[in-house]
Order: structure tokens, then C-alpha cells, then sequence
């Protein structure tokens, strides 16, 4: 925790921002601006603003913040932001992964066998699964 800065009267622990109530339904459209490059749109915007703010606005700071919020989102100079759909996130699995399943399932199906399998078969299969076994250690 930060303690207090040069002066006592500057401390981080007094920065606080108040907490909203909005919900999203309240909450505005976002505006799609324009390109900062395009210089002549924005000298426009802001002389329009200027007008405005100089001829229908005075009294406190409060009522012109406000009065400019509703002036910014009620022009359609830009339009609304189109809300982008984001693709659902593909995970793929790493070769080491891949190799681990498969040797599980190499390892299942031998077991499998294992228990179908004559007195004969049944010892080439156990050695086939200590070497998968092994094989799967390593992976691991």
C-alpha cells in the first residue's frame, strides 16, 4: 500500500473514484470517430461544439459536462459503433499432447487384448505395453 506522497495532502490512498450504477441497457453507443488524420472533419466538429456550447450554455461546470455528452451522442456526424462478434477461441493441441493421448489409447487397446488373448500372445502383448508404457514416461 502507498503511503503518502511530498505532501500530506497529496496521498494515493485519497484518489478514489466513485462507483456508477449503470447498467448496460443505460450505458451509451459508442461512437465510431472519425480517423485523427482527417483534420478537417475534426476543426468542423469542434467549431459546431464551440457554437453550441457558447450559445446555449452557462452555469456550472456539471450542466455543460452534461449538456456536451447529450450534444457529442445526439449528432449523427459519425455514427454508431458496430459491435464486433469475436470468434469463439480454438485450442489446439501440441504434438507432445497428442502423442500422450494416442499412446493411451495404444496402451487401452493392448490391455484389451491382452485379456482376449492366448497364453502366447499374452506375453508379446505385456512387453509391448512396458515398451509403451516407457514410451509414455518420457512423454510425461
Amino acid at each position: 500500500m502507498e503511503g503518502p506522497g511530498q505532501d500530506k495532502n497529496h496521498s494515493a490512498r485519497k484518489l478514489k473514484v466513485p462507483k456508477t450504477n449503470e447498467t448496460k441497457e443505460e450505458r451509451l453507443q459508442s461512437i465510431k470517430w472519425s480517423n485523427a488524420t482527417k483534420k478537417e472533419e475534426w476543426s468542423n466538429l469542434d467549431n459546431d461544439l464551440d457554437t453550441i456550447q457558447e450559445s446555449s450554455l452557462s452555469g456550472p461546470i456539471e450542466k455543460k459536462i452534461q449538456a456536451m455528452t447529450t450534444i457529442t451522442y445526439s449528432s449523427d456526424r459519425f455514427g454508431e459503433e458496430e459491435k464486433c462478434h469475436l470468434k469463439p477461441h480454438i485450442v489446439h493441441i501440441g504434438r507432445r499432447q497428442k502423442d500422450i493421448k494416442d499412446l493411451g489409447k495404444e496402451l487401452k487397446d493392448l490391455k484389451k487384448r491382452d485379456k482376449q488373448a492366448g497364453p502366447i500372445e499374452r506375453n508379446a502383448l505385456r512387453e509391448l505395453r512396458v515398451i509403451v508404457r516407457s514410451k509414455l514416461k518420457t512423454l510425461r
